[in-house]
Parts: structure tokens; C-alpha cells; sequence
């Protein structure tokens, strides 16, 4: 499966990877909601806490023999700009049997705030209409 944009920034919000695809699977755990999703390329199981409905772990393994796994745990959640936002991330990937593990830790997030990019042209260029 493909990395897109929309793919990176839920990797980054922590979101579900991917919406598309039909649900095959709930489950009620022990503290827990466990949701299972499939699409042509993907699976994805998604943990969620039942007392405030944060994500606690997502695993997504690839169909058709393309050997990669992933696996996200999400925890320390802090409110940001009114959203619920998990500062530390573990994420776990398996890739043609290699392993690779990263840990994350946010020390600044906001959200739907204006960006300004000012810069100048310089005078030696000139814009073509």
C-alpha cells in the first residue's frame, strides 16, 4: 500500500490510517473497543479506551504477501486546542523481516492555526503569467 498525505497526517494526528475499507470485526474488550477494517490492500486493527474513546493502539499488516506490519501504541493523551492529542507514539514496523522501531515523544502540537510563510522575490527574478 501507497504512503499519501492524507495517510501521514493521521499517522501524525493519530487517527486511523485509513478510512476507506469496510469493518469486519467490533469487539468489546475489557476496557476497550477493538475495530477491525479491510480494504484490497490493508488490514487495520484499531484499539480504542472505552472512557474517553482515545486510540490506544492501531496494527495494520498488508494483504497479497507483501510482508509488512505495523504496529502503533498511543499514550500520555493531553488536551490540545480542545483535541485529544497522544504526545508519545511507539511504533513497531516489520518490513521484509527487518525490524524497525521508533519512539515519539511531542514536545509542541497545535492545531488549526494560521501559518505565514513570508519571503521575498529577489529583484534578478521576475514572474511569468
Amino acid at each position: 500500500a501507497s504512503v499519501d498525505f492524507a495517510v501521514l497526517q493521521n499517522l501524525i494526528i493519530g487517527d486511523a490510517l485509513s478510512s476507506k475499507g469496510t469493518a469486519t470485526d467490533a469487539t468489546d474488550m475489557d476496557g476497550a473497543w477493538s475495530l477491525n477494517m479491510t480494504d484490497p490492500d490493508v488490514n487495520q486493527q484499531a484499539s480504542y479506551n472505552k472512557a474517553d474513546s482515545t486510540m490506544r493502539s492501531l496494527q495494520v499488516v498488508t494483504k497479497n504477501g507483501a510482508d509488512f506490519e505495523g504496529l502503533i501504541l498511543y499514550s500520555n493523551y493531553s488536551i490540545i486546542s480542545d483535541k485529544k492529542f497522544a504526545i508519545d507514539r511507539d511504533i513497531n514496523i516489520k518490513s521484509k523481516n527487518e525490524l524497525h522501531l521508533l519512539d515519539m515523544s511531542f514536545n509542541n502540537a497545535s492545531f488549526d492555526e494560521v501559518i505565514d510563510f513570508p519571503f521575498a522575490i529577489p529583484e534578478g527574478y521576475s514572474l511569468n503569467k
